[in-house]
């Protein structure tokens, strides 16, 4: 069984884990941490314990005074993590530990509570459940090294070859449409831009791509990421591989 407790400074590498291992599987998959936030407003950090492991997480962030955090009457906290190991998902941590939230933040006199989220409907149906609701948003743009040529030569001796975006006009479902047009031209099924990473990789494994080159097509800092990710679906197994090298050494006999 679960306690929801206050974060200690013991708890790190535990509470990294978990906020890791939480957010692989969501479109949050790519705001890795090496050390945990610390933030310049008081803050309500709490985790969810079991067996001495750190199953659950959230930080929220205290206004002292209104629009410090957001521009909006009266102070309010600002939910900037909130994840659950995906070994003890579904088990009410998530919101025993907004409802602590939720506690402590009256007794500071908050009126409300915000959070940012991305595209993951499950989430959002979370926090709906909980009564939050849309307030605001923006697009996430990932431009790779053909759409940042034209910027060449105007950030002196730096060349952009991957960059990350928020797209804040007011067309967000114009946006939307263009994207959906291409999936229903190609007759597939919309997925998320983190699917769409893990149906690149799957499908270039089984066109025979080595590890070493979708490393370098993944942008992954090393093989070993490749290989931790993605090893499973490479070809060939232990039997396979005895099979392969007893092969080489009789043929190397006969000769």
């Amino acid at each position: 069984m679960f306690t929801i407790r206050s974060y200690e400074p013991a708890d790190e590498v535990g509470w990294l884990r978990c906020r890791l291992l939480s957010f692989f599987g969501s479109a949050f998959w790519d705001d890795v941490q090496r050390e945990k936030d610390r933030y310049p407003q008081p803050a309500v950090e709490l985790v969810a314990e079991d067996g001495g492991e750190i199953v659950g997480l959230l930080d929220l962030e205290v206004e002292l005074k209104p629009g410090v955090l957001a521009d909006r009457p009266g102070c309010g906290g600002m939910i900037w993590s909130l994840a659950v190991h995906p070994d003890h998902q579904r088990q009410g941590i998530a919101s025993a530990l907004l409802e602590e939230a939720e506690r402590r933040g009256r007794e500071r006199g908050l009126e409300r509570l915000e959070a940012w989220t991305r595209d993951d409907e499950h989430v959002q149906r979370w926090y709906e459940t909980h009564g939050f609701v849309l307030i605001d948003g923006y697009l996430h743009v990932y431009l790779e090294r053909d759409d940042l040529r034209a910027l060449d030569g105007q950030l002196g001796q730096l060349r952009l070859v991957k960059a990350f975006a928020h797209y804040t006009g007011d067309r967000p479902d114009e946006i939307r449409q263009r994207a959906d047009a291409v999936w229903e031209a190609a007759k597939l099924k919309r997925i998320t831009l983190h699917e769409c990473r893990h149906t690149f990789a799957s499908l270039m494994i089984a066109a025979g791509v080595n590890a070493k080159a979708l490393s370098t097509y993944m942008g992954h800092a090393n093989i070993a990421i490749t290989m931790d990710r993605y090893g499973h679906l490479m070809p060939g197994n232990e039997a396979e591989a005895a099979g392969l090298l007893d092969a080489y050494l009789d043929g190397a006999q006969e000769m």
